[in-house]
């Protein structure tokens, strides 16, 4: 099968929805230039399988690529390194393989994100957290004086830092990190 609709290539090659489609044919995938190709399978009369495949290109590469555009390298390079995922030019990709890296970081990227959902919820302003309370405090603000619409206001930038981070594969953050943000918003607000 030949991928070319232009919703599924980038500059930098063809995008993680392109091998997750290539994947859901149950073939090995070859990369053809820009395109994915899935290419026919056979068996010989001996039994022995074939596939018919033209290419000396790196579908292998260009999933790992496709990997860390979209979960960032930690989380990319840790399940490359689970599933033995390395550069493998002229060499067909396993569907299985593809379906087994998109599973494992769908579900690392789930757990993290819980992480971070704790971590943010313990520094909420709008919660009132004793953590936020002391993040008031290590910038010389009195918690009590900041009101309703300020501690939304805070919140919402702590939730664009926390986005920033997992869109950049700089998840979980860490509790020092996070706290660091938030000094660093309550500094800027206006009192």
């Amino acid at each position: 099968m030949s991928i070319s609709s232009s919703t599924h290539l980038t500059t930098a090659g063809p995008s993680l929805q392109a091998f997750e489609e290539a994947a859901a044919q149950q073939s090995d995938i070859y990369l053809d230039g820009n395109r994915l190709v899935v290419l026919d399978q056979g068996q010989l009369p001996s039994g022995r399988r074939v596939e018919w495949v033209q290419t000396n290109n790196d579908a292998s590469q260009a999933f790992l690529d496709a990997l860390q555009r979209n979960y960032g390298a930690g989380l990319s390079q840790a399940v490359a390194s689970e599933l033995n995922l390395s550069p493998a030019p002229g060499q067909a990709l396993s569907s299985r393989t593809v379906q087994a890296a998109l599973h494992m970081l769908d579900v690392a990227q789930q757990a993290l994100s819980g992480v971070d959902f704790f971590t943010q919820l313990q520094l909420s302003a709008t919660a009132h957290t004793e953590n936020f309370n002391q993040a008031c405090r290590a910038v010389d603000i009195a918690p009590e004086q900041l009101d309703d619409q300020q501690r939304q206001q805070i919140d919402l930038a702590m939730d664009k830092h926390f986005q920033t981070a997992s869109i950049n594969g700089h998840s979980p953050v860490s509790p020092q990190q996070a706290a660091t943000w938030l000094q660093a918003i309550l500094q800027h607000i206006n009192r």
